[in-house]
């Protein structure tokens, strides 16, 4: 591949080579091509989870404009715990110019290498109400669930509103290991069948892109099927919790959720 002829397909794979060569992501990570957020106004290149900690890649190849990128890279902060930037040599010093302290910067060297033109470092996000954003709306009446609140008929958006108002006595890392569980589980067909195959040979070709095709048949199913198992059921239906959901309700014994309901304890006590 010439250099100046990279486009942004080549550029994810010569990323996600990278990360797979220093052992940043293994069969435990998740890794999601063209993430949407901000209500679906921002696309995020590849999203990663590994090691705890959400990662986001920004692709700029030869042909890309800069115009957008301190919105993209400010947006992508309020989210994720890194943010990265990978571009060709072309866009290096004005990338350099335009993005925080904490952005880390790399640039494509001969043979699909990648040089780190400047270190970023991990950011602790400021308002764990952040982390709602990126909650479906099945994802928000699960979590409301979990916290006891009413979810029954409300939109995404009212969902969202009920668990800001009581987000105080939830600790940060509990709202984040949702966050990090129901994303994971989301993506877990497409990113699974992908590392299985790139880690397994141990690099990733352009063709296994394919594998992280973000809107296909399979991921449908998964959605629907992610429903059922959320929901929790009341006791005539039987319960049929979701293990990390018993495993939060578990928690939920003390005064940050509530007392829990008869039917829930049984099952978290068996």
């Amino acid at each position: 591949m010439v250099e100046n002829k990279l486009l942004e397909e080549d550029l994810k794979v010569i990323a996600l080579n990278s990360f797979i060569s220093k052992g940043y992501i293994d069969l435990t990570s998740t890794v999601i091509n063209e993430f949407t957020i901000d209500n679906f106004s921002r696309r995020v290149d590849i999203a990663l989870i590994t090691k705890g900690n959400l990662i986001a890649v920004e692709i700029k190849s030869d042909s890309d404009s800069l115009v957008r990128l301190e919105g993209q890279t400010k947006k992508y902060l309020e989210y994720f715990d890194k943010v990265i930037i990978l571009s060709s040599k072309r866009h290096l010093s004005k990338i350099l110019s335009l993005v925080p302290s904490n952005v880390e910067v790399w640039t494509v060297c001969a043979k699909g290498k990648v040089k780190i033109e400047k270190r970023g470092r991990l950011k602790k996000i400021e308002k764990k109400s952040n982390y709602l954003d990126l909650l479906k709306k099945d994802e928000l009446s699960s979590l409301s669930k979990i916290m006891r609140l009413d979810s029954k008929d409300k939109s995404k958006q009212e969902l969202k509103i009920d668990i800001e108002n009581k987000i105080d006595v939830l600790p940060f890392n509990k709202i984040k290991e949702f966050l990090v569980y129901s994303i994971k589980r989301r993506f877990s067909e497409t990113s699974s069948n992908f590392l299985r195959e790139v880690i397994g040979k141990g690099n990733v070709a352009l063709s296994d892109m394919s594998l992280l095709r973000p809107y296909n048949s399979s991921m449908i199913v998964k959605e629907y099927d992610f429903n059922n198992v959320f929901e929790i059921k009341n006791e005539k239906k039987g319960l049929h919790e979701d293990p990390f959901l018993v495993s939060m309700a578990k928690k939920s014994i003390s005064p940050i959720f509530g007392e829990i309901p008869i039917h829930i304890k049984k099952i978290i006590d068996d």
